[in-house]
């Protein structure tokens, strides 16, 4: 009866002995796959020249709709500026020009507060 229970304690601290270590051995395996897929990256893997010429054909692409949206946009702000009375001209200038006078106050104040703020955790 006691060597039973002896082979039974015995069998079960063997048990979490050897569960502990096959765990640190899979922490340790998904460590080392981690630092293979980042090193596979920093490789610089290169693309064919296909796929190169297809990004660089996107890219130019975008750029081109970008400008022409950047050009419909100004001609549309130029018309809806060029259609309104002497007045409005004024109003929406003088507007204008108030933004730009509280978006430069803005963005003093914000300068000044990080400044503060470097200084106090500098």
């Amino acid at each position: 009866m006691r060597k039973t229970k002896f082979i039974t304690i015995l069998f079960i601290i063997l048990s979490l002995i050897m569960a502990e270590s096959c765990s640190v051995f899979s922490r340790r395996a998904a460590a080392n796959k981690v630092e293979r897929k980042m090193s596979v990256k920093s490789r610089g893997f290169r693309e064919s020249r296909a796929v190169r010429g297809e990004k660089a054909r996107q890219e130019k692409n975008q750029d081109r709709l970008k400008n022409d949206y950047a050009k419909s946009v100004k001609a549309s702000r130029k018309r809806t500026y060029e259609i309104q009375t002497e007045d409005v001209k004024a109003r929406m200038k003088k507007n204008e020009i108030d933004l730009a006078k509280r978006e430069k106050e803005k963005s003093k104040n914000k300068r000044a507060s990080m400044k503060k703020g470097r200084k106090k955790y500098s």
